[in-house]
């Protein structure tokens, strides 16, 4: 409950004893008080003998049911074992994934999973498959670096260039927050004439242990230069005689050249000469 994305939190344990499930219950409904929650995870679990990890599951789900208004936008099964999903039978590892995906279809839940003591991510994936969320090992789950478990999430990505920011938001996944590595594309788009130019690049995610975004916030700094590689084009008039008047030294032409470039902003200037009696003037 540290982490402010946590809303509320539900126990179910699972273990049975020689005479059945006497250890699968739903320890505590949905709720944010923390002594309560440990409460409920308090009762002895029995730590042999029989496991029904579909039991454990489908209590998940009534819980889920039963308390449908303290249930958040984000449903994560935490799911930890010291043991194989042995009950019941026959093809307990089965139903436990049957009634896992169940789980997920309906809540569009993702599971955490803990592989206690000796047992390992192998044995507890059997139950609950790699596709359905990742796996961590350990000898006591204490241990845990839960912050590197639950992980971080993207908000938004924004790029300035010559003072022009632009933002884009990042669609929400699910789950939000996770410890995977992320990919997100943003992009800014604008007219620039020739130059050099910074690029400031920004992505702004969340801690999950973190009550305000912004907390894990990188920015990367790299230049680019507009170039204009296309020469501007100029059409002239074909040649042109004149014969001025007897006695006259001048006469007045006039003709049309088109000139076009690709970078409008640019100026192109024509340069010309006359000649008379082949002669440059």
């Amino acid at each position: 409950m540290t982490y402010p994305s946590t809303k509320n939190i539900g126990v179910v344990t699972f273990s049975d004893d020689d005479d059945g499930r006497s250890n699968t219950n739903i320890q505590t409904n949905l709720t944010d008080n923390i002594a309560e929650i440990k409460t409920g995870y308090g009762p002895q679990i029995l730590s042999k003998y029989r496991t029904c990890c579909e039991c454990a599951f489908q209590l998940a789900m009534d819980l889920l049911d039963e308390n449908e208004d303290e249930v958040g936008r984000q449903v994560t099964i935490v799911f930890l074992s010291d043991g194989i999903c042995n009950e019941p039978t026959p093809n307990p590892l089965q139903k436990a994934e049957n009634k896992a995906r169940q789980l997920v279809n309906k809540y569009d839940a993702n599971f955490i999973k803990v592989a206690v003591g000796d047992v390992t991510c192998d044995t507890v994936n059997l139950a609950v498959p790699e596709t359905l969320g990742p796996c961590y090992e350990s000898s006591n789950p204490a241990d845990l670096n839960l912050n590197e478990i639950v992980g971080t999430k993207l908000i938004s990505g924004t790029i300035e260039i010559d003072g022009d920011d632009q933002e884009t938001i990042f669609p929400v996944t699910n789950p939000e927050f996770t410890a995977d590595v992320k990919n997100e594309t943003y992009v800014w788009s604008g007219l620039l004439g020739l130059g050099s130019y910074d690029v400031h690049a920004t992505v702004i995610g969340q801690d999950a242990q973190s009550a305000t975004p912004s907390s894990v916030t990188d920015t990367e700094i790299s230049l680019f230069t507009v170039v204009d590689l296309t020469p501007p084009s100029i059409t002239c008039p074909d040649n042109i005689d004149i014969t001025s008047d007897n006695g006259s030294c001048d006469v007045v032409v006039t003709y049309n050249v088109v000139s076009n470039d690709n970078c409008p902003s640019q100026t192109v200037q024509l340069q010309v000469s006359l000649t008379r009696a082949n002669q440059q003037l």
